[in-house]
Order: C-alpha cells, then structure tokens, then sequence
C-alpha cells in the first residue's frame, strides 16, 4: 500500500522540492520494505518476554541499536553515504535483529521450530490480534499526521523546526516503554491467577514511579527547552520551536500514564478498548491538527498532539481503573497522588 501512494505523497501531498523528490521516494520504498521486518520482529520479541528473557531481548536490541549508530557514523564521516544507503543499512539491520531474534525463540522455546495449529485458540488469537493490528496501524498514524499537514499546509522547514523538538520529548517514551515491557507479562500472569490485589497494587506502584521518573525530566525539559536549543542547534531553532517543546513536553508527561493503562488493558484482553479509543481520535484528531495549524502553525500542531495524547490518557485511565477494578483509595495508598502533587509542587 506505502509503496503504490508513494508517487502521489511525493509528488501531490508533501511540498518536497523537486531535486529531492527521488530521493524521497527512496526513503518511502524503503521504509514500506521495513514494515514486515519489524512486525515479525516484534512478535518474536513478544515471545521472549513472555519468557521473562528481558537479557536476551536487550542483548539483541542494545547491539543492533549501538551498530546501527556507529554504521552510520563510519558512512557519514568516511564513506560519503548518503541518505538512501543509511536507511537501506537500517533495513538491512532490522532483517538481521529478525533472525537473531527467531534463533533465540528457538534456543528458549525448542518446540517453536515445530509449531503446530490449534483449531481451538485460532479464534481467541484472531479476535485479539486483530484488535492490536488496528492499533498498530492507527498509531503511527497519529502520531505522525501532524506532520504530513505541516508539509502539505506550510513548508518542509517548518516539518524540522517541529519535527526536532517532537523528537526530543517522544525519546522520554524509553522509560515508560521500558517498564510496560516487563509489566504486561506479569499483570497477564496476576490476571491469569486470579490475584486482583496485587494487580492493583502493581498497577498503583507502577504509576507512581512513572510520575516521579519521568516528571522530573519533563519538567527540566519544560524549564530550560529555550536553553537547550540555543545550544544545541542554534537561535534559529530557539526562537522558532522553543514553545514547541514545551508544549509537546507536559503532553507527554500526561501521556506516559498511558503506556501502563495500556498493558493492563492488553493483560486484561480487551485490545478492543484501545483500538475503539484510537479509531475514535483519528478523525478528530486530523481535524484539531489542520484546524490549529491553520491558525498558529507549529505551535498549533504541538497542541493538537498534547491534546490528543491527554484525551487519550484519560480515556485509557477510565478503561483501566474499571477493568482492574482499581479503588480510589489505592492511589492515596500507593502515593500515586502525593508523587503528583510533589511533581506540581515541583
């Protein structure tokens, strides 16, 4: 599907000039290559930390991410790659992280190499993971729709003064990412057992970290976002994306409560929830990011995501609290609402 709309993306919709159009081209043919890489990788990922084998998954993860990083250096700096041969070595790496993935599903799981079909769970596996293939396809959507209106409504040099400080604030995502890694096995096993007061308790601890590791980041962020581009990347960026910053800052301080109501939803099986949630903001959400855009540009699309991301935490913050059956009292229990409010303090 990317690779036959790439000619009218490149050409139609984004406002590319026309000595990179090639170029971009390339970039989208490429990308489309790598899409089945990383589903099929990150099943397999799946299954290795449903083994609680989180040595095994970083070992791969973290040496792929450190090659990928010095790969590209060494291109750059003495090889005179240019952009295509560096996103074509990252597919080239995601096809490897796939096979080094599946050989140590095998060496965990000796029976994956001899799978066998179970007319019985096929119904249980398509009902959930259709749920979570619409989330997986509407997410990326999301988050990169503000994007696409910039480039199509006001320049590609707007996309980077965007761009950049979206990147900045999304790479805090590492923490909660982290975390949930570890946690929906373990609240599937809590559900699995039927231990409903550890879930909970899980659940409220969980929060709590969340709020104090990742506040105290967004808050320096938030405080010191026009000092950090000035240095880094120049008063250009300072004057242009420092609101920016910010804005998309506190957005993804509100949403990274998300990611741990996300994984107790999922343990719980209802994937449906979340995919309704996500199907629900796209068009709403694609409206709120042209609508604010129109009226005060980047700014308005930083907005438009904090928005966006807040509704969706606490949609999510409702599903999971209901779910788990998780009372109020645990969030006074558990400091869930001290840590907050020492964050505000803060």
């Amino acid at each position: 599907g990317l690779i036959s709309i790439t000619p009218f993306l490149t050409q139609h919709i984004l406002n590319i000039p026309l000595a990179l159009e090639s170029e971009a081209k390339a970039m989208f043919y490429l990308m489309a290559l790598s899409i089945p890489l990383v589903l099929v990788s990150s099943s397999l990922t799946g299954v290795l930390a449903a083994g609680q084998r989180f040595d095994l998954v970083n070992a791969v993860s973290g040496s792929f991410n450190i090659a990928n990083f010095i790969l590209t250096l060494v291109g750059v700096l003495y090889l005179d790659w240019d952009l295509t041969e560096i996103v074509a070595l990252l597919v080239v790496s995601r096809f490897l992280a796939l096979f080094a993935h599946y050989w140590l599903c095998i060496r965990v799981f000796p029976s994956f190499k001899r799978p066998r079909f179970d007319p019985a769970e096929l119904r249980t596996l398509l009902a959930f993971g259709g749920w979570v293939t619409v989330s997986s396809i509407v997410v990326p959507i999301l988050l990169y729709l503000d994007r696409f209106i910039i480039g199509a409504s006001l320049t590609m040099a707007a996309v980077a003064y965007y761009s950049i400080p979206y990147e900045i604030v999304t790479r805090l995502w590492i923490i909660p990412t982290s975390l949930v890694a570890t946690l929906f096995p373990a609240f599937s096993m809590l559900a699995g057992q039927g231990q409903p007061a550890r879930l909970v308790s899980l659940l409220a601890r969980s929060m709590k970290w969340m709020v104090l590791t990742l506040g105290t980041a967004v808050v320096i962020i938030t405080a010191f976002a026009g000092e950090i581009l000035q240095i880094w990347l120049g008063s250009d960026f300072a004057r242009e994306s420092t609101l920016v910053l910010q804005i998309l800052a506190l957005g993804i301080l509100i949403n990274s409560m998300v990611h741990v109501q996300y994984a107790v939803v999922q343990a719980l099986g209802r994937p449906d929830l979340t995919a309704k949630f996500h199907l629900l903001q796209l068009p709403l959400h694609g409206f709120l990011v042209w609508w604010l855009v129109s009226l005060w540009g980047i700014t308005g699309a930083a907005l438009a995501q904090s928005i966006r991301l807040s509704v969706e935490a606490l949609l999510l913050f409702v599903a999971a609290c209901r779910l788990a059956s998780l009372p109020f009292q645990s969030l006074i229990h558990d400091k869930v609402l001290q840590s907050s409010l020492l964050l505000f303090l803060f």
